[in-house]
C-alpha cells in the first residue's frame, strides 16, 4: 500500500516544483491543439526566477503531493484581491499516480484556503482539455464565463 503525504511547498521544494511544472507544461504541449502556444523557450527560465517569489507570498498556496516519499503531483492557487477571487492555478498529478485520490485531496487543500479567504473560487482549464472540465464540473465547478481569444493569424 503506499504512503501518501501532503504538504505546503518552501523553497527547499523550489526544484522539485520547477521539475513537476516543467513535466505538466510537455504535457499540455503535447496534448493542446495549439501546442505553439506552449513552452516558449524563455518560459522555463523566468518561471524559475519567479518561483522562489511565488513561495514567498502569503497569498499564494502551493501543495506537493507525495507518494513513498516520491513527488506525485502539486497544486498552485493564489488569492487574487483585484479580481475577488482565489484562483487555482495549476493541478498536475504524474499519470502512473492517477486514480489514487490525489488531485482530489490537492483540490481540497486549495478549496479550504479559498473558502477562508470568502473569494469565488475559479479555475481555468484549457479548452481542449475535455477530462478536467469534466473532473471540475463533477467536483462542483460551474462555467461561469467564456473567455475568447483572438486568433493572431487571422
Amino acid at each position: 500500500m503506499n504512503e501518501i503525504t501532503y504538504q505546503r511547498a518552501t523553497q527547499k521544494d523550489t526544484a522539485t516544483l520547477y521539475d513537476l511544472s516543467v513535466e505538466f507544461e510537455r504535457y499540455n504541449k503535447e496534448n493542446s491543439t495549439r501546442p505553439h502556444e506552449h513552452s516558449s523557450d524563455d518560459w522555463q527560465k523566468s518561471f524559475a526566477e519567479d518561483l522562489d517569489e511565488i513561495l514567498r507570498r502569503e497569498d499564494s498556496y502551493i501543495y506537493l503531493a507525495l507518494v513513498d516519499g516520491v513527488p506525485a503531483g502539486y497544486i498552485f492557487a493564489r488569492l487574487c484581491t483585484g479580481c475577488f477571487a482565489f484562483i487555482v492555478e495549476e493541478l498536475y498529478v504524474k499519470p502512473q499516480f492517477n486514480k489514487l485520490g490525489i488531485g482530489g485531496k490537492l483540490l481540497d487543500l486549495a478549496i479550504q484556503h479559498g473558502k477562508e479567504h470568502g473569494y469565488d473560487i475559479k479555475i481555468e482549464v484549457f479548452d481542449w482539455n475535455k477530462s478536467a472540465k469534466d473532473y471540475y464540473l463533477k467536483k462542483g465547478f460551474f462555467v461561469e464565463s467564456l473567455v475568447l481569444k483572438l486568433n493572431h493569424s487571422i
